[in-house]
């Protein structure tokens, strides 16, 4: 099966489901959609700054910015139509495409971002995760000028479900040592996710 085939037959029928933005994208809830989203934006300055949210969903992390008062010039992408449309509505200041930026090189011309954020990108098992985590990395290194960072389920996980990827901080530093001159690794402030903070 297609990564993309994979990607619709999981978020598909929770869209279809659920109320709440959180439980849409199957995130347990919440606060730890949000916790998640408060360790992207503290580690780095963002004021000002032009930001690439890959794998936006329904724009939670534009409202959440907007929100803690933080100027930004936010653009999401995101490769369901379905997802687009919804986080158009949800954050209409944002900037937001549909588009596959693992196939797509030129989809933003020549633009370039000064933060690229993942929030939740790569917790799908796809069955060629490590692959498709270096593939996706580069694509970061690319399209940002300062930073991208990203955060993933930790292998340490108590409630691991086969449908989703865990990890662990040593192998994905060693994937993506090439692109960042300095990696930080956060790592306590859940038990089940890490997040990855590489400045170019």
């Amino acid at each position: 099966m297609g990564r993309l085939k994979r990607i619709r037959n999981f978020y598909i029928p929770w869209l279809k489901s659920e109320k709440s933005n959180a439980k849409k994208l199957a995130w347990d809830s919440r606060y730890n959609q949000l916790i998640r989203f408060q360790v992207l934006i503290d580690n780095i300055e963002l004021s000002g700054k032009s930001i690439l949210d890959v794998g936006c969903g329904l724009g939670d992390l534009c409202s959440y910015i907007l929100e803690q008062g933080i100027d930004v010039d936010y653009t999401g992408v995101d490769i369901l139509a379905e997802m687009i449309a919804d986080a158009q509505k949800n954050c209409p200041v944002g900037n937001f495409i549909c588009a596959d930026i693992f196939k797509d090189k030129k989809v933003f011309g020549t633009k370039r971002f000064d933060v690229v954020f993942a929030s939740g990108t790569f917790n799908l098992k796809l069955g060629n995760n490590e692959i498709f985590i270096a593939e996706m990395v580069k694509r970061f290194s690319e399209f940002s000028r300062e930073y991208f960072a990203f955060n993933m389920l930790h292998e340490r996980s108590s409630d691991f479900m086969d449908t989703y990827f865990y990890t662990n901080p040593e192998k994905i530093s060693r994937i993506i040592a090439p692109y960042a001159n300095r990696i930080k690794i956060i790592d306590d402030y859940l038990k089940n996710d890490f997040t990855v903070v590489c400045q170019k």
